[in-house]
């Protein structure tokens, strides 16, 4: 499975990757073909036996390591920033909520940051999704 947008040399492709029945999700971390150093997270989707690849999510800023991890259970894709800075705190990290939005595109629907975060927690270096729930690592806590 490769992007419909050129891969670059470190753009760190496969950095990250979660499966859930018919979809995957890609974390490039290094990915900056939309901005400079934007991160991306590449969703597959698999339809006649074929799959193609039906989406590119970004958010946060360069730093942020957006796609560092990922999570996917049903129509759920968690996508975790460990490096996103909150306000002047830097790498408190952040995760992001993702769902398809019955029109064939996946849409943000809530950026999650536990209260008492602190600065280098990392919140979302490591995630899992079941059903509605889901885990989030916060490797400097």
């Amino acid at each position: 499975m490769l992007p419909n947008d050129a891969l670059e040399p470190f753009d760190n492709f496969g950095e990250a990757v979660a499966i859930d029945g018919d979809v995957v999700a890609v974390g490039a971390t290094s990915d900056d073909d939309v901005a400079n150093s934007s991160r991306a997270v590449y969703v597959f989707e698999r339809s006649g036996g074929q799959w193609g690849h039906t989406a590119r999510l970004s958010a946060g800023e360069q730093s942020d390591i957006f796609g560092g991890a990922v999570g996917l259970s049903g129509d759920i894709l968690a996508v975790g920033a460990p490096g996103h800075n909150e306000g002047r705190t830097s790498s408190t990290g952040v995760v992001y909520i993702f769902q398809p939005d019955g029109g064939g595109q996946w849409r943000q629907t809530a950026k999650l940051l536990p209260s008492g975060i602190r600065e280098q927690d990392r919140f979302g270096k490591g995630l899992v999704v079941s059903g509605n729930a889901f885990a989030a690592g916060a490797i400097g806590n």
